[in-house]
């Protein structure tokens, strides 16, 4: 659960700084981009070795960031279909 607040949250950021898709230009600001890089890192590795949260195997840790993902594709779509349906407005 811990992992899945911290990633779900912090990609989210990337989602929503944006009209369009959030791999395009412009790209975040690198201070924003590297400080969710090495808090990502620090919860993969606070989940991994059980710092403060119980541990959870590496596979785990995978399958929350492949589900993060796959979430932000859709959330981004859905961003984009609500804002084309508000401007035609």
């Amino acid at each position: 659960m811990f992992l899945q607040l911290v990633a779900g949250g912090h990609l989210l950021l990337f989602v929503t700084r944006q009209t369009r898709w959030f791999f395009q230009k412009p790209y975040p600001a690198k201070a924003l981009f590297w400080a969710i890089v090495i808090t990502q890192i620090f919860a993969a590795c606070a989940c991994y070795f059980g710092w403060l949260v119980p541990r959870i195997l590496l596979w785990m840790i995978c399958e929350v960031w492949i589900y993060n993902i796959a979430w932000m594709f859709v959330l981004n779509i859905i961003r984009i279909l609500i804002e084309k349906a508000q401007a035609k407005k």
